[in-house]
């Protein structure tokens, strides 16, 4: 999905925002915060483009 031939080429720290995905960054970080915060299961699906 990202790209890269291998799991060795993700720098340390690489932010949502600085993968493919960074234009739904935002979303997918607010979706995060609420499910730690909340501590609830949710089944959440995602489209891969």
């Amino acid at each position: 999905m990202l790209g890269y031939k291998s799991a060795k080429e993700v720098a340390v720290g690489e932010t949502d925002y600085d993968l493919s995905w960074r234009y739904e960054a935002e979303i997918l970080r607010k979706t995060d915060q609420r499910i730690m915060l909340n501590k609830v299961y949710e089944e959440i699906l995602e489209n891969v483009t």
